[in-house]
């Protein structure tokens, strides 16, 4: 086991797969900027569509350029996925054994899995396939209706929950850190610079783990009523919050957020570079 561990950690540190990595950033934020824009839109009731990954790619597929966009987010995706399943099995990013860095690891796993379950629509909506085609290859609901026919599928599906809410958590008391986002150091830009797309991905990170604990909350909400149809993804995450006193400047503070994340993620993949921990 040790051989493959260091045989992926030679291939992680290859420039080549670095720049892949940051292909993946950026195209993770360009779905998280169109996903907060989207629940923006919402929240000023200027339209009534879904918020989540697959109106992100629907509403791509519907501009000009939006095939070549997809293509860019497909690779981008697809390199993604690999980086982060080495870096949740593998520990890529030397974060230990500790429970905390475990439950960082499985968040990558989880977003892994998530990331990898759009590679399909993606592929179907670049060849020109329809929304409802596409909505038939992701589903959250579908996904946990399948855990719950496993055998222990149920508590599998509290133990996401749980993980979830325990990652979202941490992801927000990460962007409260003084010393947010150390693992990345910034290249041809200004203390200025920086300094500004750091706060922009503090207040982005903020919004992303508070949406991470939703979805963590609807999980186990779905374990606790027995029924996989209450577990959901972003967008039942973002809608729920309409519910609330004052949901809508909430969902659109969310929205911002979200835009705010988006950003970072891509200029995170243009500007900044791993910090590799030894």
């Amino acid at each position: 086991m040790s051989s493959v561990k260091q045989e992926a950690s030679k291939v992680a540190s290859n420039p080549a797969v670095g720049i892949f990595i940051r292909i993946g950033d950026g195209a993770r934020g360009y779905l998280f900027l169109v996903v907060g824009l989207l629940a923006l839109l919402l929240a000023l009731g200027k339209i009534s569509q879904t918020l989540d990954y697959q109106g992100a790619i629907a509403a791509t597929a519907a501009n000009p350029l939006g095939k070549f966009l997809l293509i860019i987010v497909l690779i981008g995706l697809v390199f993604y996925v690999l980086w982060a399943l080495a870096a949740a099995l593998f520990d890529l990013l030397h974060v230990g054994h500790d429970l905390k860095s475990l439950f960082k690891r499985a968040v990558l796993l989880i977003g892994a899995v998530i990331y990898g379950l759009l590679i399909p629509m993606l592929v179907v909506y670049i060849r020109g396939g329809s929304s409802q085609t596409g909505s038939q290859n992701f589903s959250v609901a579908r996904l946990a209706i399948t855990i719950f026919l496993l055998p222990g599928g149920k508590w599998l599906v509290a133990i996401v929950g749980a993980t979830l809410i325990v990652g979202g958590l941490i992801t927000v008391y990460s962007g409260f850190r003084r010393n947010f986002d150390k693992e990345v150091r910034s290249y041809s830009l200004s203390a200025g610079q920086v300094t500004w797309i750091k706060r922009a991905g503090r207040f982005g990170t903020l919004a992303y783990g508070a949406v991470i604990v939703v979805i963590g909350v609807l999980f186990f909400a779905a374990f606790t009523n027995a029924d996989p149809l209450k577990a959901t993804g972003i967008d039942g995450a973002l809608l729920s919050l309409i519910k609330l006193p004052f949901g809508r400047w909430l969902l659109g503070l969310m929205g911002l957020g979200l835009i705010s994340y988006g950003i970072y993620l891509a200029m995170k993949g243009l500007w900044f570079r791993t910090r590799s921990s030894k």
